[in-house]
């Protein structure tokens, strides 16, 4: 394990620490600390760990309590640990996770859920719904959780040029009317988007009165 005060290299041995980890490598003496617990007790190490987690997103083990088999889940504790972690740096990292998720979003269902509730996504949603609105055509239902929260927290303060949220709102609103899309008629899920929709329609938010007209307008509403 690299020991260096420097850094550069605390966050490349947090890397390492987290590939060996996820690849099943055994480093080091059995009396040591593992490569990642001793990564993990330092900022910079933390930064490197998460930049490796999420890259390695489609290859993390899966959790000792999940059923083995085709029903079986991804530990993804120590993601959602840094996720909250105290340093903004570490955090942002985090964030960075939709560029790898490579597989169907489907599968992604139960972290995106919980990443709703983290430090991370209420400091940095907007790379995450960037990448959401990419791929609007498999969104999970665990994303109007997502879209739900940042309504909560950022939509008062999207009408104004000077703020990141504004920015955000744009993606924000696609991912809205893509869930509303896939959603079923009369569906709790399409009528939660529905009230998500008006709600940017009266904040005047996401370009969403043009968006809306070609998705959801209904002479009833």
């Amino acid at each position: 394990m690299v020991t260096s005060t420097y850094p550069d290299a605390k966050r490349r041995a947090g890397q390492l620490a987290t590939l060996f980890d996820v690849r099943g490598v055994d480093v080091g003496a059995s009396s040591e600390e593992p490569p990642l617990t001793l990564a993990l007790a330092d900022n910079a190490g933390r930064r490197g760990i998460a930049d490796f987690i999420v890259q390695l997103i489609d290859d993390l083990p899966a959790a000792d309590d999940i059923g083995q088999g085709a029903g079986k889940q991804a530990d993804h504790s120590l993601l959602i640990e840094l996720a909250n972690d105290a340093s903004d740096e570490v955090r942002a990292e985090i964030m960075d996770i939709g560029r790898y998720m490579g597989r169907p979003l489907a599968d992604y269902d139960a972290l995106l859920g919980s990443l709703a509730d983290t430090a991370a996504f209420q400091n940095h949603p907007g790379s995450l719904f960037h990448f959401l609105s990419q791929r609007l055509g498999e969104l999970p239902p665990a994303t109007l959780k997502l879209c739900r929260k940042w309504a909560d927290r950022f939509a008062t303060m999207a009408n104004d040029m000077a703020n990141r949220e504004t920015a955000e709102a744009y993606d924000v609103a696609d991912v809205v009317l893509g869930l509303y899309t896939r959603a079923e008629p009369g569906s709790t899920m399409r009528e939660q988007c529905l009230d998500l929709v008006d709600l940017f329609v009266e904040l005047r938010i996401g370009n969403i009165e043009k968006k809306a007209d070609d998705t959801v307008y209904e002479p009833s509403r």
